[in-house]
């Protein structure tokens, strides 16, 4: 899935209710087609994926673009690697 960075918030500091810590981001970006969206997304847990697209987006800035691979679990679409890329390179089908 093409990513278009618009903004990421601050990582926002969070305490799951076992008591422990973790950040917290909100990631506003465009997909290949231009719709705009919203993802949170934390550094909670041990998959290696998700805490590289958390520490790649907590430094992105505005326009950055991204391919993300997003993978659903349950109810939910998690993205689990992320690659910078250029607008150019923008795919024209979206999944996830």
């Amino acid at each position: 899935m093409f990513v278009n960075i618009i903004d990421v918030s601050q990582p926002v500091d969070k305490v799951t209710k076992g008591g422990k810590p973790y950040l917290e981001i909100d990631v506003t970006f465009k997909n290949a087609e231009n719709k705009v969206s919203n993802k949170k997304l934390n550094n909670l847990g041990f998959d290696k994926g998700v805490k590289k697209v958390f520490d790649t987006l907590v430094s992105a800035k505005k326009s950055d673009t991204f391919e993300v691979t997003s993978v659903k679990e349950g109810d939910y679409w998690n993205w689990k690697d992320i690659v910078p890329t250029s607008a150019q390179a923008a795919p024209t089908t979206v999944s996830g």
